[in-house]
């Protein structure tokens, strides 16, 4: 019954019908409190855990360069990256971003604010490296950023001074936004992302 009452069938079973019959699917969504995947985006995927202002002093994540299909999408980009946010008043991102140029696939790491633009940090990165990286705050309007590639043993850390009311932490999987064209880049043809380590700190316990 549409109210979940009568009789239940198991994902995959076998009945025979006798008469017209009206089946009602059942499910539930289960989601670790405070964390949730993110839907309905245009230009990004991935998750957020969101609270109250200055709710989070840290987050990290891990994952590999994808590979890209420079012949689907001889133009296109994509990002992938954790990030500080404010929720529109401000932002702090730290991630691996990926293009198409000439047919070939170019990466670098990169570090961005939403005032400044997309800062490269260390080029030459290869599709298939493992990419560590942490935003963490160090004290009031200074965080510091370390990204690490697991594969060739590169490290890059620094320190900014920055300001934001840290809302929210994100790990995502997106497209770059054109200032010239005021779209988003297409978003490139790219191999699977998945995030391993993640992890936050938040001193509201959220």
């Amino acid at each position: 019954e549409a109210n979940g009452s009568g009789t239940s069938y198991a994902d995959g079973a076998q009945f025979t019908f006798a008469a017209n019959t009206v089946l009602y699917a059942q499910w539930m969504v289960t989601l670790t409190p405070g964390l949730h995947p993110v839907m309905n985006s245009t230009n990004w995927a991935g998750f957020i855990a969101d609270g109250n202002q200055g709710s989070y002093q840290s987050v990290t994540g891990q994952w590999s360069v994808p590979t890209l299909d420079c012949t689907a999408t001889p133009n296109g980009r994509v990002l992938v990256d954790v990030t500080i946010d404010g929720q529109g008043s401000a932002f702090l991102s730290l991630g691996t971003r990926s293009y198409c140029s000439n047919g070939q696939q170019v990466s670098s790491s990169y570090w961005a604010d939403d005032v400044e633009p997309r800062l490269q940090i260390i080029s030459g990165i290869s599709q298939g490296d493992v990419i560590s990286a942490s935003l963490t705050q160090t004290s009031t309007g200074s965080w510091s950023y370390k990204i690490n590639d697991l594969t060739t043993k590169t490290t890059v850390s620094a320190t900014e001074t920055y300001s934001t009311n840290a809302v929210a932490v994100i790990w995502s999987v997106d497209t770059p936004y054109d200032s010239t064209t005021n779209l988003d880049y297409p978003l490139a043809d790219f191999s699977s992302v998945t995030f391993s380590n993640l992890d936050f700190t938040s001193p509201s316990g959220v």
